[in-house]
């Protein structure tokens, strides 16, 4: 009776077991379920998040083209445009020396008619500021290469403007240097008028 009581706990007892084990397994499953819905909503996540990306990706590749185009054709544009300027710039370069060499001719002609006159009571035309349109008191050369009354120059380039009054071209710079050699000329003619009077 005691061999069929020990028989019967261990059958217990394994029934015990079996019935452990199989909550232990319905609790793994269970888990194992979770798991897999977790990891399956984790799926679908990333899935959109994937989808999102690749959204974005299609849209920063579509702007960054016409990004691209837009570049090219301002490239293209900006290179016609400087072609176009530096082909001016040649040809305004070529005017300017033939202009500066037509001034400097009128200069040696004027120099030489106005010491050939007996009445030299005109100032000679390089003694006048091409500005003001008078007898310089402070000649000063500017950027360009010609001789303005200093005020003259000073109130020019103070009012905003960068280019020559003569040329209209720009000035490389605003600096001026006194023309000390005119001064002292424009002195001596002067004075031969007052000794003349």
């Amino acid at each position: 009776m005691i061999k069929r009581f020990e028989a019967v706990y261990d059958q217990l007892d394994d029934a015990q077991e079996l019935k452990l084990r199989m909550i232990e397994m319905e609790s793994a499953r269970k888990g194992h379920r979770e798991e897999l819905a977790m990891n399956k909503y984790r799926v679908e996540m990333l899935q959109a998040d994937n989808k999102k990306l690749q959204q974005e990706l299609k849209r920063c590749i579509t702007e960054m083209q016409s990004a691209r185009k837009e570049y090219e054709e301002e490239l293209a544009t900006s290179k016609y445009l400087v072609e176009l300027l530096e082909s001016d710039k040649e040809k305004l370069q070529k005017e300017l020396r033939a202009a500066l060499t037509e001034a400097e001719d009128l200069r040696g002609k004027s120099l030489l008619s106005s010491t050939s006159e007996p009445d030299n009571t005109c100032p000679p035309s390089y003694f006048v500021c091409p500005i003001s349109q008078d007898v310089m008191n402070d000649p000063h050369v500017a950027a360009d290469g010609f001789t303005y009354e200093g005020e003259e120059i000073r109130g020019w380039l103070d009012t905003g403007h960068d280019t020559s009054p003569m040329t209209n071209l720009k000035l490389s710079h605003s600096m001026l240097t006194p023309n000390k050699a005119l001064r002292s000329a424009i002195l001596e003619w002067q004075q031969q008028q007052q000794n003349l009077t």
